[in-house]
């Protein structure tokens, strides 16, 4: 079974937060996020910079101060989120031919190849606002 990483399922649970609060214009705290979706604070502190770092959220001070999506749900994808998370590699020997010494041999590499490819087309597909 494919496991997708655990960072990657924490940051959509935590910015599907973010995506019900843009309507309203409104900030969610880190605080407010780890206690509704019981994840550690320290844990969505280091997540939350990557997702920043990408262009995905910013952060807004003062005493409603938390984060805010940078841009509508709807036009921030499954594939979006675990871009700025983590690295979306099925096998790595797509993405790089060194990984293996197999590799230009290898008679599943079209299997793990198309694999690959429906699992980001459907990543793509799904968008934040679905979440919400």
């Amino acid at each position: 079974m494919l496991k997708v990483p655990t960072t990657a399922r924490y940051a959509a649970r935590a910015m599907s937060e973010l995506a019900r609060a843009y309507s309203r214009n409104t900030s969610v705290s880190l605080a407010k996020i780890s206690k509704s979706q019981n994840i550690s604070h320290k844990y969505l502190e280091h997540m939350f910079h990557r997702l920043k770092k990408s262009g995905l959220v910013k952060a807004c001070r003062g005493a409603r101060g938390g984060y805010r999506l940078r841009k509508n749900p709807r036009l921030i994808s499954f594939l979006d989120i675990i871009c700025a998370i983590d690295e979306p590699v099925l096998i790595k020997c797509l993405v790089n031919r060194n990984y293996c010494k197999k590799c230009s041999n290898c008679k599943a590499r079209k299997v793990w190849k198309e694999a690959s490819n429906a699992l980001m087309h459907v990543f793509s597909k799904y968008r934040l606002s679905d979440l919400v």
